[in-house]
């Protein structure tokens, strides 16, 4: 059976144009920015608050907006974040595209590349691998401060009819090479005794990698045999671990969906968070959401995952071990009728000043969410988690919120305002569209702090603070090309 459509939504590939502003918005911006007239256009606003740079100008097609096509991270100890993200391959020639000429197999490179803000320079695309089906990319640091990128990778498997890439894969970079390894190949092990989710070959979807010292922590999805909706596949997929690497990797498994249908793995991401390892290290935390009868749907719910001292992890609401009557979530045991659409899911920051903060979209309400869970407190239990504070709730708006914390313990969120009217999707957004960012301030009140970033289209974000200042990656709405927003000091 083949999946679940994956139709793109195709934007015009057309150039990035810098262009002259109109429309003051004074009524709706707090800095009283200009915004631009035209979807291509990505204007500086006149506060000036923050300097925008193209990190990569090569136009994509611009995704299905539950399926992130790059990731950001700070290199520790720089002043450079360093991009993971997918082009469309120039060559089209992979051993797959040969061997399915008529198939309209695509291929896509997945690429690596850092950028200096002080500087406002890139250091040069690095392609990591080509594949012809993504569904997520990771980018973290080593030990050693070289890069690695996690991806639904692994050699062309010629026995499948569409997964043609179906494992777990990370790549490391030494010097100027690139080795792909493989963390996971199959649904088993880890080892659940349930029938549909020890079954099956096809994981790594919707990777989220971090190091540990020198030891990889991968999660991501395991779909099992990538097949079906409904009750299948989706539905029982789970989230699962490799930890060690590079060539030998300890299975984990944090939640699993065989037997209860819950959807597990959809959006996660992975930070240090709030324990260490007995061992010395930063322990892990990753926050997910459900993704229920498809690889390519929206988001629902938020789950919370952390590791503790031991190496062992416990997942916020969940009985230990996970039962097929429980319902984990950081909004309880009926979370999903609180947020049934997440778009591309949630992000999460951690600050020992703060404790952990979460930003997520409300797609289905129009509107930009955030809670946290204070610094010495059991954050794997539901209640300990704040009740969703709205940071954002006018128009279509509120899309592809991320959240970073401060280093005097301020959280963020950045955010995409599709339109100031209510009932625009992805394909129908207004000339007033614009990238926004805010914090809670001293006034703890969200909108006495919003800033205009961008006044172009936006596709999807992720924010880190690099000292005192907000830097927000993101690609342009319409063309795809890769952009960098940072805060002037």
């Amino acid at each position: 059976m083949r999946p679940t459509s994956m139709a793109l939504a195709i934007g015009a590939l057309v150039a990035l144009a810098i262009g002259g502003c109109g429309h003051k918005l004074g009524e709706l911006i707090y800095n009283d920015s200009l915004l631009c007239g035209d979807q291509n256009q990505a204007c500086a606003p006149d506060a000036g608050k923050f300097e925008l740079f193209i990190v990569d100008r090569t136009s994509i097609e611009v995704a299905n907006p539950s399926i992130p096509t790059f990731d950001m991270v700070a290199k520790p100890g720089t002043t450079r974040v360093g991009f993971a993200y997918v082009l469309k391959s120039p060559r089209q020639d992979s051993g797959v595209v040969q061997m399915f000429p008529d198939a309209g197999i695509v291929d896509y490179d997945i690429m690596f590349q850092e950028f200096d803000v002080d500087a406002g320079v890139g250091s040069g695309a690095q392609r990591v691998q080509t594949v012809q089906r993504f569904f997520g990319v990771s980018v973290a640091y080593q030990a050693n401060g070289d890069p690695a990128v996690a991806y639904l990778g692994g050699p062309p498997d010629f026995t499948e009819t569409f997964w043609f890439q179906n494992d777990a894969a990370i790549s490391y970079r030494s010097g100027a090479t690139w080795t792909e390894r493989v963390a996971a190949t199959d649904s088993s092990p880890p080892v659940s005794g349930s029938a549909p989710s020890d079954n099956g070959k096809i994981v790594g979807f919707y990777p989220a990698l971090i190091f540990e010292g020198n030891s990889a922590v991968l999660a991501y999805r395991d779909a099992h045999f990538g097949q079906s909706a409904g009750t299948g596949d989706w539905n029982s997929a789970d989230l699962e671990m490799a930890v060690g690497g590079p060539t030998a990797w300890t299975p984990v498994a944090l939640l699993e969906a065989g037997n209860s249908k819950r959807a597990y793995g959809g959006h996660s991401r992975i930070i240090h968070g709030a324990m260490t390892l007995s061992s010395g290290p930063r322990a892990a935390a990753v926050v997910s959401d459900r993704a229920p009868s498809g690889p390519d749907t929206f988001g629902q719910d938020i789950e919370f995952s952390e590791q503790q001292t031991d190496g062992s992890w416990k997942s916020c609401g969940a009985l230990q071990p996970l039962t097929n009557v429980d319902t984990p979530s950081i909004l309880g045991a009926n979370g999903a009728t609180l947020l049934p659409n997440t778009q591309s899911g949630p992000s999460i920051d951690y600050r020992d000043n703060f404790g952990y903060g979460i930003a997520v979209t409300n797609r289905s309400v129009n509107g930009a969410y955030f809670t946290s869970c204070a610094v010495n407190t059991d954050c794997t239990v539901p209640g300990n988690w704040d009740t969703l504070d709205p940071v954002f709730q006018r128009g279509s708006g509120g899309w592809y919120a991320s959240v970073a914390i401060s280093p005097a313990g301020d959280p963020s969120v950045a955010y995409y305002v599709c339109s100031k009217q209510p009932s625009r999707n992805e394909n129908s957004c207004t000339p007033d569209h614009y990238l926004a960012v805010s914090n809670r301030g001293v006034s703890q009140v969200w909108s006495d702090h919003e800033l205009v970033v961008d006044t172009g289209a936006v596709f999807q974000t992720r924010m880190v603070f690099l000292g005192n200042r907000r830097v927000i990656g993101y690609r342009n709405g319409v063309t795809g090309v890769l952009q960098l927003a940072v805060e002037k000091p």
